[in-house]
Protein backbone atom coordinates (compact mmCIF):
# COMPACT_ATOMS: atom_id res chain seq x y z
CA UNK A 1 0.00 0.00 0.00
CA UNK A 2 2.79 2.50 0.57
CA UNK A 3 3.49 2.53 -2.96
CA UNK A 4 0.25 4.15 -3.40
CA UNK A 5 1.13 6.89 -1.50
CA UNK A 6 2.04 10.27 -3.09
CA UNK A 7 5.23 12.42 -2.08
CA UNK A 8 3.27 14.55 -0.04
CA UNK A 9 1.42 10.88 1.70
CA UNK A 10 5.04 9.68 2.12
CA UNK A 11 6.73 12.68 3.69
CA UNK A 12 3.58 12.91 6.38
CA UNK A 13 4.08 9.48 6.78
CA UNK A 14 7.62 8.92 7.55
CA UNK A 15 7.37 12.54 9.62
CA UNK A 16 4.48 11.14 11.50
CA UNK A 17 6.40 8.06 12.62
CA UNK A 18 9.49 9.90 13.54
CA UNK A 19 7.86 12.86 15.32
CA UNK A 20 6.43 9.55 17.86
CA UNK A 21 9.52 7.69 18.43
CA UNK A 22 8.41 4.63 16.61
CA UNK A 23 11.11 3.00 14.79
CA UNK A 24 9.68 0.72 12.41
CA UNK A 25 12.47 0.10 9.93
CA UNK A 26 10.34 -1.93 7.45
CA UNK A 27 8.25 0.68 6.99
CA UNK A 28 11.05 3.30 6.74
CA UNK A 29 12.11 1.07 4.45
CA UNK A 30 9.64 0.76 2.63
CA UNK A 31 9.24 4.71 2.49
CA UNK A 32 12.66 5.23 0.89
CA UNK A 33 12.03 2.75 -1.85
CA UNK A 34 9.19 4.33 -2.74
CA UNK A 35 10.70 7.78 -2.45
CA UNK A 36 13.45 6.85 -4.54
CA UNK A 37 11.23 5.39 -6.86
CA UNK A 38 9.05 9.01 -7.74
CA UNK A 39 11.80 11.29 -6.19
CA UNK A 40 11.15 14.01 -9.33
CA UNK A 41 7.86 14.46 -7.89
CA UNK A 42 8.89 16.03 -4.56
CA UNK A 43 8.33 19.50 -3.59
CA UNK A 44 11.36 20.88 -1.42
CA UNK A 45 9.51 21.12 1.86
CA UNK A 46 8.71 17.17 1.25
CA UNK A 47 12.22 16.64 0.61
CA UNK A 48 13.50 18.22 3.71
CA UNK A 49 10.68 16.31 5.46
CA UNK A 50 11.97 12.90 4.25
CA UNK A 51 15.77 13.58 5.24
CA UNK A 52 14.79 14.84 8.74
CA UNK A 53 12.94 11.63 9.41
CA UNK A 54 15.17 9.39 8.33
CA UNK A 55 17.96 11.78 10.47
CA UNK A 56 15.83 11.72 13.65
CA UNK A 57 14.75 8.35 13.62
CA UNK A 58 18.37 7.36 13.41
CA UNK A 59 17.57 4.87 10.32
CA UNK A 60 20.40 6.49 8.04
CA UNK A 61 19.59 5.04 4.19
CA UNK A 62 22.75 6.40 2.49
CA UNK A 63 21.48 5.98 -1.22
CA UNK A 64 18.44 7.74 -0.20
CA UNK A 65 19.84 10.66 1.71
CA UNK A 66 22.41 10.66 -1.61
CA UNK A 67 19.63 11.18 -3.80
CA UNK A 68 17.75 13.68 -1.68
CA UNK A 69 20.85 15.81 -1.70
CA UNK A 70 21.30 15.47 -5.46
CA UNK A 71 17.08 16.65 -5.51
CA UNK A 72 17.87 19.06 -3.07
CA UNK A 73 20.46 21.33 -4.88
CA UNK A 74 18.54 21.23 -8.14
CA UNK A 75 15.45 22.40 -6.46
CA UNK A 76 16.49 24.49 -3.99
CA UNK A 77 17.17 28.36 -4.68
CA UNK A 78 17.72 30.96 -1.70
CA UNK A 79 14.30 32.59 -3.15
CA UNK A 80 12.01 30.02 -3.80
CA UNK A 81 12.41 28.22 -1.16
CA UNK A 82 11.58 28.75 2.69
CA UNK A 83 14.33 29.11 5.24
CA UNK A 84 12.46 26.38 7.31
CA UNK A 85 12.96 23.68 4.75
CA UNK A 86 16.78 24.49 4.11
CA UNK A 87 17.39 24.83 7.48
CA UNK A 88 15.93 21.37 8.17
CA UNK A 89 18.11 19.40 5.03
CA UNK A 90 20.86 21.16 6.69
CA UNK A 91 20.07 20.30 10.13
CA UNK A 92 19.33 16.60 8.42
CA UNK A 93 22.68 16.45 6.64
CA UNK A 94 24.74 17.31 10.09
CA UNK A 95 22.46 14.97 12.43
CA UNK A 96 23.53 12.10 9.94
CA UNK A 97 26.79 10.61 8.98
CA UNK A 98 26.18 10.64 5.41
CA UNK A 99 28.44 13.72 3.89
CA UNK A 100 27.51 15.64 0.64
CA UNK A 101 29.73 18.36 0.30
CA UNK A 102 28.25 19.73 -2.91
CA UNK A 103 25.19 20.40 -0.78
Amino acid sequence: KIREFGALGLSMTAWAFSTLGFRNTPLMNAISAAVLAMLREFQPHELASIAWSFASSGLLDDTLLDALAAAARSSITAEGTQMQTISNIAWSFATSTVRNAEL
